[in-house]
């Protein structure tokens, strides 16, 4: 085999997974014949009505995409978004190209006249390697959709997920069967629960780990407890799809595998895992708020917390392992289905109703992923419960524009509704300091609504530096008006502050309501 084919050859096995062998003339063109149908002929036909599906399916998505702006999002969200568009703006210029080498194939193909296509070999390339980069596509889309629900918008003005069900619709139709996970552990893997673990948990003992509070073991312990959280909605949704008159249409298959998920999330292990790992994240949580990180006497009840921790690890592994390998088995089957779906009708009630769940299932994914830190359980919540507030102002609100007139001209109502848009991207791109700042006016107005945002602005650190006792100050300012959900969560907030914080909260409060909001930083 000439260098030209082994070159071609190992596209073909990287991009379409095994090919048979490749005739290239001297003159770098590939000839398909449809008197001579080779399995090279086949896939290369196969592939090219894959990309046509896919590239359907996608329409001008990505341009959107592409026009997300970077500045004021979050840096998780950043970070996904520039690999997403770096890898956009590569397919961008090639799209046009890759179009018409398939459509030219295509059309060959379907003609009845034209027994033999000659086509360069450097079309076939062009053309592979762009299938090559659709799941690096998919996964960057999936990423940056995680970060951006979790830490700046929980519902997107644009489609991240789009690439995930265009490419189920065309792997069903046209792509290579995937096939199910076993869940063996890697050689890695056993080599770090057989040896690394009990090294470094001898290690522990020596070192008397169990006596230091470390904000890193609240992630450590936040991670699968975050996993699970997600794994228990993720099932919710697939038990949703097992009921009629979904389930009568859906695979044995499907079915087999949504129960045998859910089956593994509910059971017994991983309910008393749940119990042990709250009980020790919870403790953690109390000192870290109470002292900072610390050291604590090896008798007391954290140390002991931790010991057990420490000591359920690998136990625990083997618990959650079966749970990862469920999820995965059945997320192949959930897009698997969908493609059958769409394929059959897609505008039919199977379809929307799998294209939700799917949708649900990426978004519990994605906020297992982020759920690393305590912050973000008051955050996600915090967003969440701002964008409910912002669809009830949307049936009769102002526009961006008039509202802003309102807002500069004093308004407090106006400055309120102002901060809200900044807050949930209504109108206006999210900006959290500008939504700190119309809020701080209106509260300065004595405006209770914007009270009550403006300590949640400061608890969650959005727009502003984190300062609990400020959040303290805003929420009492809107107590005193009867304001139910300030009152709510100052109650809430108590217990996390030292006994030193709320003390300064109140002198603060007691000035800032003696100066009618005048004297309050």
């Amino acid at each position: 085999m000439d260098s030209k084919n082994r070159i071609l050859l190992l596209i073909c096995i990287i991009a379409l997974s095994g090919c048979a062998s490749v005739k290239t003339d001297r003159s770098g063109n590939i000839t398909l014949d449809k008197d001579l149908t080779t399995e090279t002929s086949s896939r290369v036909i196969n592939h090219a009505n894959f990309l046509n599906s896919y590239q359907g399916c996608i329409g001008e998505a990505n341009k959107p995409l592409l026009t997300v702006k970077l500045d004021g999002k979050h840096g998780k969200t950043q970070k996904y978004l520039k690999r997403l568009q770096k890898e956009l703006n590569w397919q961008l210029p090639r799209k046009n190209q890759v179009e018409a080498i398939t459509q030219k194939i295509l059309l060959w193909d379907g003609s009845e006249a034209d027994k033999v296509l000659v086509i360069p070999e450097s079309d076939i390339k062009r053309m592979f390697y762009f299938i090559r980069s659709i799941p690096k596509t998919e996964r960057s889309s999936r990423k940056a959709y995680f970060s951006t629900i979790v830490w700046d918008n929980p519902s997107p003005s644009v489609n991240y997920t789009i690439h995930t069900k265009c490419h189920s619709i065309a792997f069903v139709k046209y792509g290579s069967e995937s096939s199910h996970i076993d869940g063996d552990m890697s050689l890695k893997t056993q080599a770090v629960l057989g040896v690394g673990l009990p090294v470094g948990l001898a290690l522990n003992r020596l070192l008397s780990t169990e006596r230091l509070v470390r904000k890193d073991y609240l992630k450590f312990t936040a991670k699968p407890l975050s996993r699970i959280a997600s794994m228990e909605e993720r099932c919710l949704s697939a038990k949703s799809t097992l009921r009629e008159p979904y389930k009568k249409h859906l695979s044995p298959e499907y079915i087999r595998q949504a129960q045998a998920f859910c089956e593994a999330v509910n059971s017994d292990e991983v309910e008393a895992m749940k119990v042990a790992y709250k009980e020790f994240y919870d403790e953690t949580l109390s000192i870290l708020l109470e002292s900072g990180e610390t050291e604590v006497p090896s008798d007391s009840r954290y140390a002991a917390l931790f010991k057990d921790h420490q000591g359920s690890i690998k136990r625990n592994f083997r618990t959650t392992r079966p749970i990862e390998v469920a999820a995965i088995n059945y997320d192949i089957e959930l897009r698997r289905a969908y493609g059958v779906a769409h394929m059959a009708d897609k505008s039919s009630e199977l379809t929307a109703k799998l294209s939700l769940t799917l949708d649900e299932v990426l978004r519990a994914e994605g906020r297992g992923e982020h759920y690393d830190y305590f912050p973000y359980y008051k955050l996600i919540e915090w967003r969440e419960k701002k964008s409910r507030e912002s669809a009830l102002y949307d049936k009769n609100a102002l526009t961006f524009y008039e509202t802003k007139a309102l807002a500069e001209k004093g308004d407090s109502e106006a400055q309120q509704n102002l901060g809200n848009m900044y807050n949930t991207g209504n109108g206006v791109p999210e900006n959290d300091a500008e939504s700190v700042k119309w809020y701080r006016k209106a509260a300065d107005q004595g405006h209770a609504d914007a009270q009550s945002n403006l300590g949640l602005m400061y608890l969650a650190g959005a727009g502003v530096p984190e300062n609990s006792i400020r959040a303290y100050v805003w929420w009492s300012m809107a107590k005193t008006q009867g304001h139910t959900d300030a009152t709510e969560n100052l109650e809430i907030l108590k217990p996390q502050m030292t006994k030193q914080q709320i003390a300064d909260g109140q002198a603060l409060a007691a000035k800032c309501y003696e100066s009618d909001y005048k004297d309050c930083d």
